[in-house]
């Protein structure tokens, strides 16, 4: 776990502890490919209290980044954002730049998880950028 300066606790975690988003936020957000791997039975023990899985499927199959896209799922508490497709020479091929654009506006002081979608090796760089 790392504690940054502002109070906000990022953990890295590989259980599958559920949560209702009625309680908590929750964003999944990733690149449109890596999204398109994860099964409904992936996500269900963060999500799957507040929304079905033809809901997941459908939202999934609709994104379309330019350069980013997001699909409210259940009342701004579960949302799914896509990363850019392109990545430059200036970026990382993780986009962890765009998460954190994405990502700020949606953290208001409420608990919120966030589970990225990415590459192993791009695990890290993801995640120190999610409250820069």
């Amino acid at each position: 776990m790392y504690t940054m300066a502002s109070s906000v606790k990022v953990s890295y975690s590989s259980t599958r502890a559920s949560v209702d988003p009625a309680e908590a936020s929750v964003t999944i957000i990733g690149q449109v490919g890596n999204l398109k791997r994860v099964s409904f039975d992936d996500v269900k023990n963060k999500i799957g209290k507040r929304v079905e899985a033809d809901t997941w499927k459908e939202a999934v199959k609709g994104l379309t980044p330019s350069p980013t896209d997001s699909v409210n799922l259940y009342l701004n508490k579960v949302t799914l954002c896509s990363l850019p497709v392109k990545c430059s020479r200036h970026n990382t091929p993780s986009r962890a730049h765009a998460l954190a654009k994405i990502l700020k506006p949606a953290s208001k002081g409420q608990k919120q998880f966030v589970i990225i979608v990415c590459e192993r090796a791009d695990v890290y760089a993801s995640g120190t950028q999610c409250y820069n």
